[in-house]
């Protein structure tokens, strides 16, 4: 956090998005689902998860063997209210193809409560 004006930054967003992406990476599934408001609501190619969806699979072990995150851009609507966007490539855990990775675009939405950033949405859209 900048304390000269208590804006958000970039690099905060990305290391609170790298956080979310080592819970599925090493499925710490309570790590995760701590960072997540209790009214979260995901938007995914295949459909849409609360929070108690969201890290449900991990409960079979880690969704994904390593990720990279790039492209960050942050809209910062007020002090406490953020959109990180960007871009995740990542390899699947049970993909056939290890050495293919999947690619997709990230919005995510945050919120600080009680001195705390909070995940309140995320949606995500796969790279044509």
């Amino acid at each position: 956090m900048n304390n000269n004006s208590n804006m958000p930054t970039v690099a905060e967003f990305v290391s609170l998005e790298t956080q979310v992406w080592d819970v599925l990476t090493f499925g710490d599934i309570e790590a995760g689902i701590d960072s997540l408001s209790s009214e979260f609501m995901g938007t995914y190619p295949c459909g849409f998860s609360g929070r108690a969806g969201q890290f449900g699979p991990l409960e079979q072990g880690p969704a994904i063997t390593q990720y990279f995150l790039d492209q960050a851009r942050l809209l910062v609507i007020d002090p406490n209210t953020a959109r990180l966007t960007y871009r995740a490539t990542y390899l699947r855990a049970d993909s056939p193809e290890m050495d293919k990775p999947d690619v997709m675009f990230i919005n995510s939405d945050w919120s600080r409560v009680d001195g705390r950033w909070i995940n309140g949405s995320a949606q995500e859209i796969t790279e044509a």
